[in-house]
């Protein structure tokens, strides 16, 4: 750190020696064996790191620098989650979207579990973090995917992904009645967000519904089932014409599977 404040010219000194050593040697730093104080001081050399890279630099290098990152918000302490999301918010934020889709995935598993308690201090800054990484991602349907897929592929961050579709999943409604509809009449009422969840197909869908309201967790199942019922109901125009034939079985029979039991 003494090295990174002695630099002579910071505006135009925009790289870091040895950086695949230095990321390896911070990221053991965040190891959850060590105290909080270490982990302070870790989040305060990153962040003069990324001053010194700045923009640009940051994002052709991001992919190097946060995987040390990703797992602390999991076992953080209080005093350290606020340096994290301001880590993210004034950094991450601002990385190019071509960049950030490369590990976006990545970036929303690593802050989910501070989803996990709705009663906690950080839980609203959170949820607007991510908004903030959606906006600069730029790409809704990409958005959509990688939160589709971590509620497949990760069964412990379902808690957290649950909280934030209880609050933002779109509403797949359309206005009037069924009389006369179509796939595309039905397609082109649904929000921007609704589309994205539905396009290519709706198999990414059903399958991360299928995955939650099966899961161990009766919390997780009850709360999705909740979100199906409220965002998605089984009798709606969008289940019986965007949702295919095979996904439509599938969502039916981990349903009853589920309530059966």
């Amino acid at each position: 750190q003494k090295s990174l404040h002695t630099n002579p010219d910071k505006e135009n000194t925009k790289w870091s020696p040895y950086d695949y050593q230095v990321s390896i040697m911070l990221s053991k730093c965040l190891a959850p064996s060590l105290p909080s104080g270490v982990h302070k001081k870790t989040i305060e050399l990153y962040s003069n790191i990324f001053d010194i890279l700045k923009e640009t630099n940051l994002s052709q290098s991001i992919t190097l620098w946060l995987p040390g990152i990703f797992p602390l918000m999991s076992y953080a302490s209080i005093s350290i989650k606020q340096d994290l999301l301001n880590l993210f918010s004034n950094y991450i934020c601002n990385v190019e979207p071509i960049y950030l889709r490369s590990c976006f995935k990545s970036i929303l598993l690593s802050l989910l579990p501070a989803l996990d308690d709705t009663t906690s201090e950080f839980f609203n800054p959170t949820i607007d973090l991510i908004e903030k990484l959606k906006i600069q991602l730029d790409d809704v349907n990409h958005f959509w995917q990688c939160i589709l897929l971590s509620i497949i592929t990760s069964p412990d961050k379902r808690t957290g992904a649950m909280e934030y579709l209880t609050r933002k999943f779109p509403l797949f409604k359309v206005l009037g009645g069924t009389e006369n509809l179509n796939k595309d009449i039905v397609l082109g009422e649904l929000s921007l967000d609704a589309k994205a969840c539905l396009t290519p197909n709706s198999s990414l869908l059903v399958r991360a519904f299928c995955r939650a309201i099966s899961d161990d967790n009766l919390f997780v199942q009850r709360g999705f089932f909740d979100i199906l019922l409220s965002r998605l109901p089984l009798n709606s125009a969008v289940f019986q014409y965007l949702i295919n034939d095979d996904d439509k079985e599938l969502l039916l029979l981990h349903v009853t599977s589920t309530v059966m039991k």
